[in-house]
């Protein structure tokens, strides 16, 4: 394998032979070796002409030129402040009309006896336990977990009026101590952008003290009466409803907390799907890590490109994609995985609206900082890899740019085909409204400030 001093000779000479006279830069794709099953048959001329370039350059002449830094060398994740375990749990139900159609699935509600029993026996591993119903804006102690396995729980019988789902009020309940406690909400998440900002500014507080976030999903059998989050009626009858455990507090009492549970009800025989997420973790960035032209065959990447009089190679360009364009194409995608981009592995679209387009200036290109047109035309989420397609107008001008996706913002997949995007759809009454926006909201709020994004893809294209 070459090294990196003999690679920016490579890309220096390849450059002089291809565009002699021109000033040289490094572009944004890793060399390859110089022959590949890889490579179409203009790109084997390209890399002849490339060693024989070599042979003749030797070892000094060209000047090498940077493209822009993808990220600030600065951009490094800030240590999140841990907290010690708490020897208090406060558990809430919310005691919403929603959720009553749980106690109506198959077999009696087996399933969320089930889930109930789960959390109950899970909980006796963390000091004194108190436990809530939640709703209308205050919290009311109750005797036991399983008490939300009798339908007065949940509203229409004397002395339990019905509530209006409020699931910030478990964070106003105060705490012993200054440490935060282990707190769980059991709800469906019906809520709407009001309950989501008072949920996350409730949180806050622990959060500022050094807790996490952790969220379990699973689905459960249900028959009733499915709302959307503002309480209009979606659905009467069967569905396959999710429900959720939002947990915060020390990083170990969440995790083992949710993993307990899960467990449990394995154990148990529960066989449905069962999802755990863990918010406000800060994984290394994603980066570019291939490239193709829209449609497929369209476009020319991993080789030397020339913008404003300026030719830019791989080598000292390794966090870009190289891309040219050819007549035909209607824009490019990114992939942080080459597997993902060589395979098409199946993947869970996401909004377009989750990352962000900022323009890089090079210097002799005369641009006025604008993206001239270009635009994310989607998003695919799979595992915890991510495909962008950007749209690039014919007659764009050649430039560079760097789309990213900030920290705590990228989606797991599982909440995205959870959540409600078409109230009209067969699959809507299985799902819950603004997941994605809430399980976001909560991420981004436990990512510890000045982190680096979670996607930053850079990219320097000619048309």
């Amino acid at each position: 394998m070459e090294s990196p001093r003999e690679g920016r000779a490579v890309d220096s000479a390849l450059a002089s032979a291809l565009h002699p006279g021109s000033p040289v830069a490094e572009s944004p794709i890793s060399a390859r070796p110089a022959f590949s099953p890889h490579r179409s048959a203009d790109q084997h001329r390209a890399a002849a002409l490339w060693l024989a370039a070599v042979l003749a350059f030797g070892a000094g002449g060209c000047t090498v030129v940077k493209l822009p830094d993808c990220l600030e060398p600065s951009a490094k994740a800030p240590v999140a402040k841990g907290i010690p375990p708490s020897r208090q749990a406060l558990i809430g139900i919310d005691g919403s009309a929603s959720m009553a159609g749980f106690l109506n699935g198959s077999g009696g509600g087996e399933a969320w006896k089930q889930l109930l029993k789960a959390i109950k026996l899970t909980a006796t591993g963390y000091g004194p336990t108190a436990v809530y119903r939640i709703g209308g804006s205050s919290g009311t102690a109750v005797g036991a977990i399983t008490e939300a396995a009798d339908p007065c729980f949940f509203g229409g019988c004397p002395g339990r009026p019905n509530l209006a789902s409020s699931l910030h009020t478990l964070w106003t309940i105060p705490r012993a101590g200054a440490v935060p406690p282990l707190r769980v909400i059991l709800s469906d998440l019906e809520v709407n952008q009001g309950d989501i900002s008072a949920l996350r500014q409730a949180i806050q507080d622990d959060l500022a003290r050094g807790a996490s976030i952790g969220v379990l999903g699973v689905r459960l059998p249900f028959e009733g009466t499915v709302f959307d989050s503002n309480a209009r009626r979606l659905h009467v009858g069967k569905a396959n409803r999710p429900a959720y455990l939002v947990a915060t507090g020390s990083k170990g009492a969440v995790e083992s907390f949710l993993e307990g549970v899960r467990q449990t009800l394995a154990l148990s025989g529960f066989n449905g799907p069962i999802e755990i997420s863990l918010l406000g973790a800060a994984p290394p960035t994603l980066k570019a890590a291939t490239a193709w032209g829209e449609p497929r065959g369209a476009a020319s990447t991993g080789l030397p490109i020339r913008i404003g009089g300026t030719t830019y190679g791989p080598s000292d360009n390794g966090d870009y994609q190289l891309v040219k364009l050819l007549p035909g194409a209607t824009g490019l995608a990114v992939s942080s995985s080459k597997g993902l981009g060589a395979t098409g592995t199946a993947a869970s679209p996401a909004p377009a609206g989750l990352m962000t387009l900022t323009p890089l200036p090079l210097a002799g290109t005369g641009a006025d900082g604008s993206l001239q047109g270009v635009a994310v035309s989607g998003l695919a989420v799979s595992g915890r890899q991510l495909v962008a397609r950007f749209r690039v107008p014919p007659g764009t001008p050649a430039g560079a740019f760097r789309a990213t996706v900030e920290a705590g913002g990228l989606p797991e997949p599982w909440w995205l085909s959870w959540s409600r995007s078409d109230p009209a759809s067969a699959q809507a009454k299985d799902q819950t409204d603004n997941l994605l926006l809430t399980l976001s909201s909560l991420s981004q709020a436990a990512v510890p400030a000045g982190s680096p994004p979670a996607v930053a893809f850079c990219v320097a294209f000619t048309t």
